[in-house]
Formats: structure tokens, C-alpha cells, sequence
């Protein structure tokens, strides 16, 4: 069926644009059929021959360094081998074919299905199908991104509770370059130098960064990238979490394993497989320890860190690095560096860590790779480069490098010439080397970001030294190195542990929320532009229902558009105005004023206006409420401590054994005034306590003493904590700032509403002195609706837009943040409010389009988009005495804990004093008896 072409303009509204279907004038440079590329049916004839001299010749020379890039081994004649034909049937050979719309219909399928409901099983399936899918076809991620896989697979992992489809999810997520948030401030960034068995150093500096922060290390940052021995660490740290104590006793142990080798041995394995060591056994030993996961299946874990493991690919025509990463980039993302996520673990460890000399090359497929400390042996600069792919616009927090330990010893020649062997050491040692990389870094980072650890060595640590006491004095060397640098660990842990602040966590709201859009939104702001949501979709049926094509094209400004003096429009509105546009592609507000410019559809959706506001602080009415256990409560116990040890001292003070001299005193000194005080004091002090049940003269004070300062204690705190009980029974109230229009304009609340807006139309139309032209001295007038919600999250205004729209910024994450919205319809300034396509005025179209919305209404299509769309919405609580406030709930006996443990604890006390003196009377009353 063929179809009328059309251009489609963007309007732009930053982040939310407005998108208008525009007329085409000449219809013959658009009067073509879309073309579609398919694998034609090929037959493989075979490749050339190579023998295996050449093979060797041609990775040797891949080993020679760029100085020696002039100079060629070549051995061999350079002869092909024709093929052998042999007559093979054709339909053995030919291959299956695959082509591209066949790869996009099915990945549409498996997108779109993500959006139904699915049960537990069934989503695991069709997670998994897409798993491999994109796995054997990558080219497919962009179709499955435009198709709004991602936003799919984020809905399931946000209502899901199993963990299955949590870690399916995961996957499908990292495949399709979805990459969440930083934890914190910023990009926390750890990178690992080779170095072999020096690895042991790097080790020891992860131990002291975590002891000092108190978290494991794959907590504490958002990537890790290793090369060589890096790349090992960062297996097993980052991805398997094995504690740094497991790490070193594996280290020491492969060491020991793999570095054992008697010379002619060694030399015999390097003459004939290009390797000193076995090369088999490393193999081998890796598989069991790294295992045999594919490194994008790493992302299936919650809170794994991004990994990059560095290999140096050899056979091209430069050497040049080659990246192992557990996550794929963005759509429409390019690094500067190749790379791939689908081998194991295993064989990324290999690659990375297959030094020449020391273990032969490892290839998997057509590529020859090599150890990464080759070309990078600190990988900081490319980690920084795929951080910023991966982030582009989170800010870096801390960049950790951590090295192997260095030895550089001053030794210079007086010889005007150096020979072969000491310019090709040199040349190796240059190419390998890890500080000019952090020289770089330190003059382009500042110091409280950047952070390098690289104990120096008192000698020259090979990579495979297996020698205890010189491993010793290499721990002990970067002991000591970590002892005076304790204060720039200490800097570097508080970089690292820096949280986010309020607007960071807005940041990431926002981000999170683009994947479910209100109406329409473009995804990428250059074209061809790609845009989803309701509104794009019911564009798509009219277009599919009526036989046209069209194309996005963006508006020449970035407002809705609004009437000039002159009576002219700007922006989208002015497009349509000026018969540039055949049709709006998302919703406008219908307006008086607009209606005399353009011309409106049947409505797509009719809706309310509505205030948004982060929610303030729960508090309770009763401000002077004093909770069990508060410093108020132990406040009153000790007042009454004091009263009833006053009390007591005026009992014993009119006693009148008081007023007697002591026997053996001193005539007077017991009748005077001082004396009998201090008496009293004492007397009372030990009958707090309990002393007397322990004294020969046996009386009752102890018990009645303990017992009264409780039960006086219990009755101050139950008069208390009782009076305020029904203030403490109902629900925290929330005391919104203002509960009606009327309110809002007496509140000097700054009031954001968006540029072109019915909202501002309606504030400035109004007279100064209604309750919506009060609103114009504190009004905020904002193109940006990101600004806006940012705003609105950060306590700074009011933010004012249409329910729906404010229903999708305030879903359930947000409200878990804390947020409501209050309605403003019932005030009748603008209560409702009609939300259609937009079209020329006097347009044919707008009739067919009306008829196709009719229908759609009728099938209940347009409010299941809407309701699949807008998952959740926050209601606020009103203020105390308004028709919606919480009701009190009734007394249950859990509200009384906090009266009844005083009196548990002052009876339980009470009879404990009270058994101990009943035991000691009996106890002395026996020991009279026998006296007597």
C-alpha cells in the first residue's frame, strides 16, 4: 500500500518537545520507497591459505616495537595456496540466511510482549529469548531501544519480587546499554596496573582503603578497570567479591603453581609454543578460579561495579588496545576503543593477562591478543574515556589508581653509544611504563579527586618471582609506604564516601522517569530523531489508518508558542498557523486564544490542573509531647529522686535519735546543726540505696524508700505522657502550605508554570486583585519542565501543569522521596482542561483525525495507553479540620508501653528489695537464735 510522504517537525522543549507532522512542498524529492537491506544468499569458497611459519612471522612482527616498525621478518616465500574444490552439494553449503527486517520484527515482538502481563515463568522466558537474541544479533539493541525495551524490562524490575527476573532483567538492561545512576556524588573510578606477581602490592593498598572506609571495595566504587594482573584483581574483587585475605592466599598459591619451571624446560617451551611457562596450566587454573560465566552475565548481580578488563589486539595493522567490559554502551554511543562482552571470564583474564615471553598469545575467533600491559599498563586515561560514554553528564568524584610497586634506580653511561639489547630494554621499559599516564593525570585532575598509590621498591621485583624473602621485602616496603601516606588514604576515603546531595537524587529521578513518558518524548536531539510515548503512537495508527508518511523535523524555536502584539505566533503554535505543519504529533492545551490560531482535534484526553510541592516534614500537632526514655522523661525521674531524698532528710531530722550525741563523739559535736545534716544525709542515702538491709539495725526504709521514689516517678510520667495520648494517637498530619488558591497567593509562594502555558494565559488575563492575579508577583515563568521538577523536588517554588503530567513526575518513587499535589479544579478558574492534536486552521485532515480518535475511544485504546503510561499518583494528607483529614484511631494496648514499663521496672524492683531483706531477716533471726 503505498502512502503520501510527510515531514514531521520536533518541537524542542529541552527534555519534553513538541513534535509536528509539516506538509511537504515538493512531493517528489520524498515520493520514494524505503529500501530495505537484506544477507543476500552467499556461498563461502574458502579463505586463503597461510602456512604456519607465516602465521608465526606475522604475530613476531606484531611484537616488535613501533622503533622497529621499518623492519619486517619474512622467512618465507610469499605464496597462496589455491583452494581445494571439491563437489559438495550446494544445499550443504549454503547458510542459512537471516535478513534485517526478519531481525527487527523479532525484536520488536520480544519488546513490545515485555509490556503485557506476564506471569513469573513466562517473564524469565521472554527476558531470556531476548538475552539471546541480542547476543547473536547485536545490531539489533537500536530497534529494541526504540521499540521501548528499556522502559518494559524497568517497569518489571520495579514491580518484581523474584529474584530471577531481577537478574534477568539486569542482563537484558546491560545489553541494551541501559547503565543506572552513580551510587554517589559522582564517578568513583578504580584502576589497576599489570605487574605480575606484584600484584601482592596492589593488593595490600585495597586492604588498607577498606579497613579505613568500612565497606568492600566493590561498594565503593561505580568502575573498576584492570590490565594484566589488574584484570585479575578485578575479577575477583570486583565481580566474585572474594575478600582481599582469600585474594592474597590465591595469589601466593598460583605463584607458587605457575612460576615453578627449571630453565631448560622453560627454554624449551619458549622455542617451541613461544611461552616460558606452560601456558595450558594457566589456562586451566584460570578457568577454575575466574570461571566460565559470560562477562555480561556479571551485570545479573544487584550493585556489581562496571568491569573493564585491557588486552593489546596484535594482529592489525597496529597494535592498539581491546577492551573486555560486563555492560554495553549507550544507543547511539561509540568509544573510542574496540571492545566486546560476550567471552567468559576466563578467556578476558587470559587475553589481558598473556604477557610475551611468559605465556603464548590467545586468540578467540580471528583476533590475536596479547598482555594490555603491552600498549597500556595503566589503564586510567581509558577508563576515564569509557566513564564518560557510560556517564555523560555525572561529574567525577574520585579517581583511585592503585600501581604494582616501582624501582627506579639513577643510572646513567658515559659511553657516547648504547647497544641493541640496552635501546631495546629501554624502548620495552618506555612502552610499559604506568607513570607518564599518572603525570597526565595529576596535572589534568585536581588533588582532592585524583588519588595514586605506587609504593616505591627498595629492588627490582620481576613478574614472576616466587622468592619468599624478597616477596617479604616487597610487603614490607609498601607497609611502609602506606604508613606515610595514611593521611592521603584518609583524604581519598572521604572522597570516596562523599553521598549525594538532594539535587543529585533529583538528577537521577529524572533520569530514571524519562523511560515512561506522559505524552512524547525524543530521545536524542539530533536527527533522525526518535520519540515515544502515547501521543507518538496514536500518530503512528492515524498514520498507518490513513496512508500517509512522515517525517520529524525540529521547530525553529523551543516554546508551545505564543500570540505576539502584531497578532503572529511563535513557536509550533506559529508553524501551524502559518500552514507549515499539517498536524501537531503530541497533545496542546486548548486555550480560547490558541483556538483562534490553530485548529483542535476531538480531545485525546480531558484533565485537570494541579499544584506539585515536595511534601513537608510529618509532625505531630502536640509539640510539648514527651516520649518514654527522652532526656524530659529521665529529667522527671531524677526530680523525683530529689523530692523524695528531701522529704526523707526532714523525717530524719525531726527524729529524735538524730538529735542524740553518738557514742564516742565528742560532747556537742553530734547536737550541732551541721552534724545532724550530714547525718541525715547519710542515713537517707544508704536507705536509697538499700544499704540497710545489710546493717545490723533491720527496718523497713529500704523497701518503702525504693518503692516510693518509683511509684512517685510512674505517677509524674503517666499524668504526663496521658494527657498528651490522644495527640500522639492520631496519624502524623501534614500542614500543607496552602489548601486553596487563595491561600497560595497570600503565601508568597513562588508558583513555576510552564512558558505559553493555559496556566500563564490565565494568570495574566486575570484581574490584579482574584485570587489568580495575586499569583503574578510570585509567579516563575520557565521553558524548561526539567527546571521545573527540579525545582519543585528542591523545595524552591510550586510547580503547575496538568494532573496527568504531574501523576507521572510524582509515580511511586518519587513518592517515596515525599511529595503531593494538591487540585485546583474545584476553585473554577481552570478546572479542566481539553488536550488535543493540533492542526492548521481550515485543515481537511482534522475531520479524519477526529473520526479515527472517536473510534479509539470507543475501543477504550487511547485509556489504556494512558493508564499503561501513568502507573501511580501521591496524594497528599490535608490539614487537620478539612473534610479529608485522617480520622483518630481508636487505643489499643501497645500505646501504653511506654506508661507500663515504668511500673514493671519499679514493682520488679520493689520485690527484689523486699525478698532480700525477708532473706537476711531470716538469716539473722536463725543466727540469734543460735546465740542465745
Amino acid at each position: 500500500m503505498g502512502c503520501v510522504k510527510a515531514r514531521m517537525t520536533i518541537y524542542a522543549e529541552k527534555r519534553l518537545p513538541r513534535l509536528l507532522v509539516v506538509r511537504v512542498k515538493d512531493k517528489e524529492a520524498w515520493h520514494q520507497e524505503a529500501a530495505v537491506i537484506a544477507v543476500s544468499n552467499t556461498v563461502d569458497v574458502g579463505d586463503e591459505k597461510i602456512s604456519d611459519l607465516q602465521k608465526a612471522m606475522k604475530t613476531m612482527n606484531a611484537y616488535i616495537p613501533l622503533y622497529f616498525s621499518q623492519v619486517r621478518l619474512n622467512f618465507s616465500k610469499n605464496e597462496q595456496q589455491k583452494p581445494i574444490e571439491k563437489n559438495i552439494p550446494k544445499w550443504k553449503t549454503r547458510k542459512a540466511t537471516i535478513t534485517k527486517p526478519s531481525i527487527d520484527a523479532r525484536t520488536r515482538y520480544l519488546t513490545k510482549i515485555l509490556g503485557k502481563q506476564l506471569t513469573e515463568g513466562g517473564c524469565v522466558k521472554k527476558l531470556q529469548d531476548l538475552c539471546s537474541h541480542l547476543k547473536h544479533h547485536p545490531q539489533a539493541k537500536g530497534v529494541a531501544v526504540k521499540s521501548g525495551g528499556i522502559r518494559h524490562i524497568l517497569k518489571i524490575l520495579e514491580q518484581t519480587s523474584s529474584a530471577n527476573v531481577e537478574c534477568e532483567a539486569r542482563e537484558a538492561l546491560a545489553l541494551l546499554g541501559y547503565t543506572q545512576p552513580v551510587k554517589a556524588h559522582g564517578i568513583r573510578l578504580l584502576t589497576i596496573d599489570g605487574g605480575g606477581v606484584r600484584g601482592l602490592v596492589a593488593l595490600e593498598v585495597l586492604k588498607k582503603l577498606e579497613e579505613e572506609a568500612g565497606q568492600p571495595i566493590h561498594e565503593l566504587f561505580d568502575y573498576i578497570c584492570g590490565v594484566s594482573t589488574g584484570a585479575i584483581l578485578t575479577v575477583l574483587v570486583g565481580v566474585h567479591r572474594m575478600p582481599l585475605d582469600e585474594c592474597e592466599k590465591l595469589y601466593k598459591n598460583l605463584s607458587a603453581q605457575i612460576f615453578t619451571q627449571t630453565t631448560i624446560r622453560g627454554a624449551t617451551s619458549l622455542f617451541m609454543k613461544n611461552s616460558y611457562y606452560d601456558s595450558d596450566c594457566w589456562t586451566q587454573i584460570l578457568k577454575e578460579n575466574m570461571g566460565e560465566t559470560n562477562i555480561i552475565e556479571t551485570s545479573r548481580k544487584s550493585n556489581t561495579p562496571k568491569i573493564c578488563l585491557v588486552a593489546t589486539r596484535a594482529n592489525t595493522n597496529k597494535i592498539q588496545p581491546y577492551l573486555f567490559r560486563n555492560y554495553n554502551l549507550p544507543y547511539r554511543v561509540t568509544s573510542h576503543y574496540q571492545g566486546t562482552s560476550l567471552p567468559c571470564l576466563w578467556e578476558a583474564v587470559r587475553a589481558s593477562a598473556a604477557a610475551p615471553g611468559y605465556f603464548s598469545e590467545f586468540t578467540i575467533g580471528d583476533m590475536i591478543l596479547l598482555d594490555g600491559g603491552l600498549l597500556v599498563n595503566n589503564p586510567t586515561a581509558i577508563a576515564l574515556h569509557e566513564t564518560k560514554q557510560l556517564w555523560p553528564d555525572a561529574e567525577l568524584q574520585c579517581v583511585l589508581s592503585v600501581g604494582t610497586g616501582r624501582h627506579e634506580p639513577i643510572a646513567t653511561t658515559s659511553e657516547a653509544s648504547i647497544g641493541w639489547a640496552t635501546r631495546i630494554r629501554t624502548i620495552l621499559n618506555s612502552a610499559t611504563d604506568t607513570e607518564g599516564v599518572h603525570t597526565t593525570m595529576h596535572d589534568l585532575l585536581p588533588g582532592s579527586m585524583y588519588f595514586r598509590f605506587n609504593p616505591y621498591l627498595s629492588d627490582e621485583i620481576a613478574l614472576d618471582e616466587i622468592d619468599e624473602d624478597r616477596l617479604a621485602m616487597m610487603m614490607e616496603d609498601t607497609s611502609l609506604y602506606l604508613r606515610k601516606n595514611e593521611l592521603k588514604i584518609q583524604e581519598a576515603v572521604q572522597a570516596l564516601t562523599q553521598g549525594k546531595s538532594p539535587l543529585d537524587r533529583a538528577k537521577d529521578w529524572y533520569q530514571y522517569q524519562r523511560q515512561w513518558q506522559p505524552f512524547s518524548i525524543v530521545q536524542n536531539n539530533a536527527p533522525p530523531y526518535q520519540v515515544t510515548g502515547s501521543a507518538k503512537e496514536v500518530v503512528d495508527i492515524l498514520a498507518k489508518q490513513l496512508g500517509f508518511c512522515y517525517r520529524l523535523v525540529r521547530a525553529s524555536d523551543t516554546d508551545w508558542g505564543i500570540e505576539l502584539p502584531n497578532g503572529s505566533w511563535t513557536g509550533s503554535l506559529g508553524m501551524l498557523n502559518r500552514w507549515e505543519a499539517d498536524m501537531s504529533s503530541s497533545l496542546y492545551t486548548v486555550s480560547q486564544a490558541r483556538s483562534r490560531a490553530v485548529a483542535f482535534s476531538y480531545p485525546f484526553t480531558v484533565d485537570q490542573f494541579s499544584f506539585g510541592y515536595v511534601r513537608p516534614v510529618l509532625r505531630s500537632d502536640e509539640t510539648g509531647f514527651i516520649k518514654p526514655l527522652s532526656l524530659s522523661v529521665w529529667g522527671l525521674h531524677l526530680a523525683a529522686l530529689v523530692v523524695v531524698f528531701i522529704a526523707t532528710c526532714m523525717i530524719h531530722l525531726c527524729h529524735s535519735h538524730i538529735q542524740d550525741t553518738r557514742e564516742g563523739d565528742d560532747e556537742g559535736k553530734g547536737s550541732s546543726p551541721w552534724w545532724r545534716r550530714w547525718w541525715a544525709g547519710v542515713t537517707t542515702s544508704r536507705e536509697l540505696s538499700g544499704r540497710w538491709v545489710y546493717s545490723a539495725m533491720l527496718t523497713q526504709y529500704g523497701v518503702r524508700m525504693v518503692a516510693g521514689v518509683w511509684l512517685l516517678t510512674a505517677y509524674i510520667v503517666t499524668a504526663v505522657y496521658r494527657s498528651n495520648l490522644v495527640a500522639t494517637l492520631v496519624l502524623p498530619k501534614l500542614q500543607l502550605p496552602f489548601d486553596s488558591l487563595e491561600e497560595l497567593g497570600r503565601s508568597h509562594i513562588t508558583t513555576w508554570v510552564p512558558m505559553g502555558s493555559r496556566v500563564q494565559q490565565a494568570i495574566m488575563t486575570s484581574p490584579p486583585d482574584s485570587p489568580m492575579g495575586q499569583l503574578m508577583e510570585q509567579l516563575y515563568v520557565g521553558p524548561s519542565i526539567p527546571e521545573g521538577v527540579m525545582g519543585m523536588y528542591n523545595g524552591t517554588w510550586a510547580y503547575t501543569t496538568i494532573t496527568r503530567t504531574l501523576h507521572y513526575f510524582l509515580d511511586a518513587h518519587f513518592a517515596q522521596v515525599g511529595s503531593c499535589n494538591l487540585y485546583i479544579a474545584s476553585s473554577g478558574f481552570f478546572g479542566a482542561s481539553s488536550l488535543s492534536f493540533a492542526f492548521p486552521p481550515g485543515s481537511p485532515l482534522k475531520a479524519e483525525v477526529d473520526r479515527i480518535i472517536l473510534r479509539l475511544h470507543d475501543f477504550g485504546l487511547i485509556e489504556h495507553l494512558l493508564q499503561d503510561q501513568v502507573r501511580n499518583s501521591s496524594e497528599c494528607l490535608k490539614p487537620v479540620g478539612s473534610s479529608l483529614s485522617r480520622a483518630e484511631r481508636p487505643l489499643s494496648v501497645s500505646d501504653y508501653f511506654g506508661v507500663l514499663y515504668v511500673f514493671v521496672a519499679g514493682v520488679s524492683l520493689s520485690m527484689a528489695v523486699l525478698a532480700g531483706e525477708v532473706m537476711v531477716a531470716l538469716v539473722r533471726r536463725r543466727q540469734f537464735e543460735h546465740d542465745g
